[in-house]
Parts: structure tokens; C-alpha cells; sequence
């Protein structure tokens, strides 16, 4: 009779460094989808800050049509024809205010109480977290270009700037009206 080959009990020690190598290697799968998730999210967070400050300028900028339509102040005095700002460029020697510039693109223009203010609004309650603010050019458009008259129909560029209370997106909105 032959003898039984024994069976070897050595194993050759595989199997660790596959299930480390595994390991490893959702490791990195799923770090690396945890940071496209969080880059996801900030994008996301931005875009949805970015449409909120646009639509507190949309309604920053309806608020200041009705009140240059209307031709009070939210307070119901009436506003006095110097509060409109003049079209084009602003002249030299105007005091606080960068020459050259329309009025809209002045960063000074923008302060409340500097001589060039737009109109100041209740909206600011009905939007909190942001600041808002708009500007009112009487603008001098000329139905005949011969005469270069308004006529009894006056146009304003309306406007409106709002950004994020503490800083973040600004964003301005402009219309043309008559009425």
C-alpha cells in the first residue's frame, strides 16, 4: 500500500495585502467622491446666492419705476426735479464723483447722503440681508431729432443695485421708461 501524500497546511499569505490593496482603493474612491459632492454643494450655494441678489434687484428696480412713475417718494412728499440725475457722463468739477463716468457706474454715486441719491426705499425691510439702492437719470431723448425735445413725455434710466449684506455678489438692473 502507498502512502497518503499529506496535505500541506502552509499558505503562502495573499490574501492581507489584496484586502489592504481593496481597502485602499475605495478609500480613494470615496474621498474623491466626497470632494465632487462638496464642490457640488458650493457651486450650488453660489448660483442660489446669485439669483437671490438678482431678484432683490429686480424688485429694488420695480420699486424705484413706481416711485419715478408715480412722482413720490415711499414717504408720499413728492420728489423735487433735482433729485433726477442728469444723463451722460458726469461733468468735471463735479464734487465726490469721478468725471467721465454715468452716474450708474460711480461707485461714489451708490452712497446714500452724498448729493447723488437715489431714491431711498422701504424695500430694504421687505428684503433683509441685502443692500439695495437705485439712481434716477432724467434722460434727454428726443422724439424729432431736429428739435431735440422730450415733448411733454419725460424718460428716465432707472437703476437699481443690490448686493449681499457683509459683502458677496453685486448685481445691477437697469430699465428705460416713459410715462
Amino acid at each position: 500500500m502507498k502512502p497518503v501524500a499529506k496535505a500541506s497546511n502552509r499558505q503562502s499569505g495573499m490574501v492581507l495585502p489584496i484586502v489592504l490593496m481593496m481597502v485602499l482603493l475605495l478609500t480613494l474612491v470615496s474621498v474623491t467622491a466626497m470632494k465632487n459632492v462638496l464642490f457640488e454643494e458650493r457651486m450650488a450655494g453660489s448660483i442660489k446666492r446669485f439669483a437671490d441678489t438678482m431678484q432683490a434687484a429686480d424688485y429694488m428696480l420695480s420699486v424705484c419705476e413706481r416711485t419715478v412713475a408715480s412722482g413720490l417718494q415711499p414717504d408720499g412728499s413728492a420728489i423735487a426735479a433735482t433729485k433726477y440725475l442728469p444723463q451722460g457722463p458726469i461733468l468735471a468739477g463735479t464734487p465726490t464723483f469721478t468725471a467721465g463716468l454715468h452716474w450708474w457706474n460711480d461707485p461714489a454715486a451708490w452712497n446714500v447722503g452724498n448729493g447723488a441719491t437715489v431714491f431711498a426705499s422701504n424695500a430694504q425691510a421687505d428684503v433683509p440681508h441685502f443692500e439695495m439702492n437705485c439712481l434716477a437719470e432724467l434722460l434727454d431723448i428726443a422724439p424729432d431729432p431736429t428739435t431735440h425735445t422730450v415733448g411733454d413725455v419725460p424718460a428716465f434710466r432707472v437703476t437699481a443695485f443690490a448686493r449681499r449684506a457683509g459683502g458677496g455678489n453685486e448685481v445691477l438692473v437697469q430699465s428705460t421708461m416713459r410715462y
